[in-house]
């Protein structure tokens, strides 16, 4: 992954730690696993797909105590940050699955 979130670039690997039906969770490493990991589900409409992007970060275990610490910074610094990156990532993930279905690029 190298992904901008607001002014932060993350640069890692996302490795699957679950995949069942149409969901896909990643955990997110760099030298070693991170307590991040990335929900993605989706679901069919008549004629649309939905797509749903869930952030989880949290220490399992012993570390459940720092767990409101690492939240309570997580949400403060990269909420509004992920919200823009979702509303500015996923229009061009929507027109390059579009593109290589054949279906040239949606009207946006």
């Amino acid at each position: 992954m190298d992904e901008y979130i607001g002014k932060e670039r993350l640069r890692c690997r996302a490795s699957c730690s679950k995949s069942f039906g149409k969901a896909l969770v990643v955990q997110l490493t760099m030298l070693f696993r991170l307590p991040f990991w990335i929900h993605i589900e989706t679901a069919d409409g008549d004629g649309f797909t939905t797509l749903t992007h869930r952030i989880e970060a949290g220490i399992p275990w012993r570390g459940k105590d720092l767990d409101p610490l690492l939240r309570g910074l997580f949400v403060r610094t990269h909420a509004a940050a992920m919200d823009e990156h979702a509303r500015v990532e996923f229009p061009k993930l929507r027109d390059m699955l579009l593109s290589k279905e054949g279906r040239g690029r949606s009207a946006r």
